[in-house]
């Protein structure tokens, strides 16, 4: 007798019984709905303790131990979720209580189990009879994590609990959701699927001008094809689910695809003049970044003297002889590439600086070069500064007459300094790196 009334009292323990009506407060659902909820179970602490060590024989791993603070459709349903410790009941007065979380539309019943989901809530037993359970998935589908009444939070085989000869599991999503590709390569069928849902109706629409439909309306798994892959742009798959009765709510889910390579290039920023050995900075700017591109190329139109530094749709360009320029773009996507965009840059006849030593210990000679002969440099007046990594300004001269001066790097900490000469409008930069 003594070994059956252990059975009978732990089975009452593990399955969440507080002998007392849960009138305590309320807790909402996600859709605002109240679920009674207690501060406790008003479990004897013996009984907690008794429970928190015949639990951990399920456990895989002990998340917390036992605890008279939430049980399994506290931790489920809402301490999961980022709610505070509670204790749902589900029985005699409490029957249908924890139904609210789904007949309020928070949550959609699903067909099965999905593969690999976490946080998906499974509901053991039945909302109007004593006994019932909610555990959580995990992303191993083997593994549920469960609050076993007082005992442990713990990870466990699905298939081992003391919940097991419950009955069926339903399972419960809070979001709906559609998988399927973002870009679309060529003409072949492509599928956008979602889960089988319960008691349900699939309504699927779709951007007609770009897309051909192929089958799967109503269901769960809709195929379309692109019309014309070689015709790029923006198109879009809508999912309209409808709960029916007695939730009768509806979920829209829009998913934005992108038909062949990349648009063209609309246009190339940046300066359409500048002077030799002078970076330039440009951008490509594309009609539309819902093409997903992945890489840009950039060349120059001659190539001959240029120095380009590409990154992404950006580029900085420098050229060491005066001509007119063209500087070209072309974006890349999974599908391939997008056609050539062209700017013009004029290069003429400027100054660059050469410094020397570079590295430099004590003392540093900049020179003013201009790569006109033209222009004489003896005449030429000019401002020098030099910054240091944080723009803070280390030395500057003003009126410099000649096209050389010598800065005093002496007592300057180790590292890179940006040297700037100042001539009229134009402001020319060369990196000057220190060592002591």
């Amino acid at each position: 007798m003594k070994i059956i009334f252990t059975s009978i009292l732990l089975l009452n323990t593990f399955l969440n019984v507080a002998y007392c009506q849960c009138t305590d407060f309320y807790i909402k659902t996600p859709k605002g709905t109240n679920v009674k909820a207690c501060t406790d179970g008003n479990h004897d602490p013996a009984i907690v303790a008794m429970t928190d060590q015949q639990t951990r024989a399920y456990a895989i791993q002990v998340i917390e131990g036992g605890n008279d603070s939430y049980n399994c459709h506290a931790y489920a349903w809402h301490v999961s979720e980022g709610g505070n410790n509670v204790w749902l009941n589900n029985m005699y007065t409490e029957t249908k209580n924890v139904d609210n979380y789904w007949n309020d539309g928070s949550y959609i019943q699903v067909a099965s189990q999905p593969a690999s989901m976490a946080h998906v809530k499974v509901f053991y037993g039945s909302t109007t009879s004593e006994n019932d359970h909610t555990a959580v998935t995990t992303t191993d589908p083997n593994v549920f994590i469960s609050k076993m009444g007082c005992g442990v939070l713990c990870s466990h085989l699905k298939t081992n609990s003391p919940y097991d000869d419950l009955g069926p599991k339903k399972y419960f999503v809070r979001y709906v959701e559609v998988s399927g590709e973002m870009q679309l390569c060529n003409s072949n069928t492509v599928t956008y699927s979602t889960l089988s849902f319960i008691n349900c109706t699939y309504n699927w629409t779709f951007d007609e001008s770009k897309l051909n439909y192929i089958s799967g309306q109503g269901s769960n798994n809709f195929k379309i094809a692109p019309k014309n892959p070689l015709v790029p742009g923006l198109a879009w798959v809508k999912l309209s689910l409808t709960v029916n009765s007695p939730i009768n709510k509806t979920w829209e889910v829009t998913t934005n695809v992108w038909v062949g390579a990349p648009p063209v290039i609309t246009s190339i920023s940046g300066p359409s003049s500048v002077s030799v050995n002078q970076p330039a900075s440009f951008t490509a700017q594309l009609l539309s970044f819902d093409s997903s591109p992945d890489s840009y190329f950039w060349t120059t139109s001659p190539s001959s003297g240029v120095t380009i530094y590409p990154d992404g749709r950006y580029a900085s360009i420098s050229f060491t002889n005066s001509n007119t320029y063209q500087v070209v773009a072309k974006a890349h996507n999974s599908c391939g590439w997008s056609d050539y965009a062209l700017t013009y840059v004029t290069v003429s006849g400027g100054y660059y600086l050469a410094i020397s030593p570079n590295p430099a210990t004590t003392e540093a000679t900049v020179e003013l070069i201009s790569t006109s002969t033209e222009k004489n440099m003896e005449e030429t007046e000019w401002d020098l500064e030099v910054y240091d990594a944080i723009q803070s300004m280390k030395t500057k001269t003003q009126k410099i007459k000649g096209n050389k001066q010598t800065i005093s790097t002496s007592g300057w900490k180790y590292g890179v300094y940006i040297v700037r000469a100042i001539v009229g409008k134009d402001i020319i930069s060369e990196k000057l790196v220190v060592k002591q």
